[in-house]
């Protein structure tokens, strides 16, 4: 990657998984400040406030990985709590999880090869999660990663594994 950056062919940067550590090491070694960090983050399990506000102070976009974390990837849309916000909007779980994804200023990308899923996914912008549900997602928080988290590259100053 550095030698992309030194010889002006990389113009824009955008990471994966990359913790405040990482980041900050990056940072520090390098002429282009990364753009977006893709992290994993779903309201029941993993949402890492500190992490997003590091982000927001340094000017770079948050992006959820998987945001719904359904089909193969979990059971987070079996959640009764996401289930009942869901019900009360006349949404499903997946669209509950994509608008919090978006309330909170992530970039949300979530995957299906389903055309209805898809269309689905895209109607997220006709209602609001308020503030009660906002506060119901938040205490879902277990701190539980479903992958693991990069620190071993060539570059990396930090000792956080």
């Amino acid at each position: 990657m550095k030698n992309y950056i030194t010889t002006a062919e990389l113009e824009r940067l955008g990471v994966c998984n990359f913790t405040e550590a990482t980041m900050q090491s990056l940072i520090a070694q390098s002429e282009i400040k990364p753009m977006v960090n893709q992290i994993e983050y779903h309201p029941p399990l993993l949402q890492q406030p500190e992490l997003k506000q590091y982000l927001d102070a340094q000017g770079i976009q948050a992006e959820a990985w998987s945001p719904p974390l359904g089909g193969t990837g979990g059971n987070l849309m079996q959640n009764p709590i996401i289930g009942d916000i869901a019900l009360k909007h006349h949404k499903s779980p997946a669209q509950v999880l994509i608008r919090w994804d978006l309330q909170n200023s992530y970039v949300t990308i979530p995957k299906s090869v389903h055309p209805e899923y898809i269309q689905a996914n895209a109607d997220v912008f006709d209602f609001e999660l308020d503030s009660d549900d906002l506060c119901q997602l938040k205490a879902l928080d277990q701190h539980l990663r479903t992958s693991y988290w990069l620190t071993t590259f060539d570059w990396y100053t930090g000792n956080e594994q």
